[in-house]
């Protein structure tokens, strides 16, 4: 029995013993093809001309190319209108367009200092005002855009960055930032008509049907060194500075307080065997 990190699978008979965690969250549109209907097919039984190497389904291939216009158009927007998904592929997607903003911003302002430097260059003549004016405020503007669009990715890239490490960064048990766990292991109790779906990063995510972000969630994760059965940790319905879901202590029914490494050792709730 082989876990690929949303379903397992049996080398033996070569099928997935376990359902796809995305099936039940299909539209009836997806489901009218009757290739997709076996919860526990691979890549709509193709996988010669299909790929699926998350375990999960081919159609987050498109969550890719989603997350990353989201993130070009939003960040282009200054960040209006960015939306998160709990899904690796928007993920990454995301991230993706994120270093391409970033280009982008530092495009924008190359080209409009140029554009700048050339209406400077006219106004100096005299005669050439009538078009260094409007060169030197449009290179302005446009200056201006991608300095705001490059600080909007940098923010996101440096967001990024930190949920990594904060889901990868710790998972070596003799790291000096961990700390043992201060709960027992133990079974988390997830709501029967709660549905499952692949998190953004690493693990799964229940919900309750029809919600989204990481608040009143449950978060499963698979083994790592410090934690060889797993663990899981409970999003409340609050959020901290930085709008990121505040995860809660089982002991006592509160947020985790302190460093980091003091929340996670808290609220990082070990599997039993």
């Amino acid at each position: 029995m082989n876990y690929l990190n949303a379903r397992y699978y049996d080398g033996v008979k070569g099928q997935f013993v376990s359902q796809d965690p995305l099936f039940w969250n299909f539209d009836q549109a997806w489901l009218a093809d009757p290739q997709n209907q076996n919860s526990q097919a691979y890549a709509r039984n193709n996988p010669i001309n299909l790929s699926d190497p998350s375990g999960q389904s081919f159609k987050e291939f498109a969550q890719y190319g989603t997350g990353f216009i989201n993130s070009i158009v939003t960040n282009t927007a200054l960040g209006l209108g960015r939306y998160n998904q709990d899904s690796t592929a928007y993920g990454i997607g995301q991230s993706l367009g994120d270093a391409a903003s970033l280009g982008i911003g530092m495009i924008e302002m190359t080209a409009g200092s140029t554009i700048m430097a050339g209406g400077g260059a006219l106004c100096a003549t005299g005669f050439g005002s009538i078009g260094g004016v409007p060169a030197l405020a449009a290179g302005a503007i446009l200056t201006g855009h991608g300095a705001v669009n490059a600080l909007t990715a940098s923010k996101n890239i440096a967001n990024d960055i930190y949920k990594f490490s904060e889901n990868q960064g710790s998972g070596q048990k003799n790291s000096k930032n961990w700390i043992e766990p201060t709960n027992k292991p133990q079974t988390p109790n997830i709501p029967e008509n709660w549905v499952s779906e692949p998190a953004k990063g690493r693990g799964l995510i229940y919900r309750e049907p029809g919600t989204t972000g990481e608040q009143n969630t449950i978060r499963v994760m698979e083994p790592i060194e410090k934690y060889p059965n797993g663990y899981w940790r409970q999003a409340g319905s609050s959020l901290d500075a930085k709008g990121r879901a505040q995860y809660i202590d089982p002991s006592t029914g509160k947020v985790g307080v302190g460093t980091v490494a003091e929340k996670n050792s808290q609220t990082h709730i070990p599997l039993p065997k």
